[in-house]
Formats: C-alpha cells, structure tokens, sequence
C-alpha cells in the first residue's frame, strides 16, 4: 500500500478510494451496503442455528409436563380408591356394574 500526504490535499491511497475524498482524521459515517448485508446474513445464520434448538426444548419440555400430568391423574385414582374403601373411579352410572 502506497500512502501519499500532501498539505492541503486529501489523503490519497492506492489501496482504497473512497468516494466521499476524505482528508486524514475524518471519518465516514454511517454503513455501506456490504457490511448491512454481511451484518444480516450473520444473524440470519444465528437464527437458523438457534431455532431448531429451541423448539427441541419445547418439545422436551412438553413431554415432561404430559408426564407429570399423567402421574398426578393416577395419584388422584388411587387417593379416591383409598377413600372410598377400594372401590374404583369409574365414569359408569352405578347400576350398570351391578349386573
């Protein structure tokens, strides 16, 4: 890279034009399109790492629940069949077990 400063000239550089001829100690502001771009394709990529993951979870997440359910439904049958000396929940009317 060749750097050429010249008093009261821009900076000049083989290495990068810039289109907006700034002197030496100024910056640009704002962002190019590229880096907007590259900006989003990481979070894209991000996102696409992080989604899977978190619907893995919730999916684990769910079967837990369904299994506490499950065990909280057979702790409520057996307190009923102690309370009731043995007899079982049934959702039949009473006649009809009677035969």
């Amino acid at each position: 890279m060749i750097a050429i400063r010249l008093p009261g000239l821009p900076y000049l550089s083989t290495a990068r034009k810039d289109r907006t001829h700034m002197t030496h100690g100024q910056t640009r502001k704002g962002f190019t399109i590229v880096e907007l771009l590259v900006v989003i394709s990481i979070i894209a990529l991000l996102v696409g790492i992080l989604v899977p993951a978190v619907n893995k979870a919730r999916d684990t997440a769910r079967t837990t629940q369904s299994k506490s359910n499950m065990h909280q439904v057979t702790i409520a049958l057996s307190n009923y069949t102690a309370d009731w000396n043995g007899d079982q929940y049934t959702t039949a009317p009473p006649n009809l077990s009677a035969g």
